[in-house]
This record gives C-alpha cells, structure tokens and sequence, in this order.
C-alpha cells in the first residue's frame, strides 16, 4: 500500500467511514484514491471550469 493509500485510510479511518460503511478501511482508501488523485492532479470538474477563461464556460453553457 502507498504513502497516500495509508495516509488516505487513516483519515477515513479516524471519521469512522469503515464504521458507516460497513467495510474495513483499506477497502474505502482504494475507492476514494481515483478521486483524490483527481483533485491532486487539478483535474476534477469544478478545477477544469474554474480554471477556463469566461468565454471558454459560455461555449459550454456555465455561469460562474
């Protein structure tokens, strides 16, 4: 397991998500991991459109 896995189940861990959810917490790191590499990267939606010029979010239709 990764730095970032074993940091990530820690953080779940100690919220109790492997308690809400009913799984151990190494399971819960490796779902949330693609995401939270997402956002890392800058890559998840909302980074994208915040990062586009106005006229960029008006050819796709979005309003900040």
């Amino acid at each position: 397991m990764t730095q970032l896995n074993q940091a990530i189940s820690h953080a779940v861990n100690y919220h109790g998500l492997d308690a809400k959810l009913n799984m151990p917490d190494w399971k819960i790191a490796d779902l949330i991991t693609p995401e939270v590499q997402k956002y890392l990267d800058g890559k998840t939606e909302v980074q994208i459109v915040t990062a586009m010029t106005p006229e960029e979010r008006s050819q796709i239709g979005v309003t900040l």
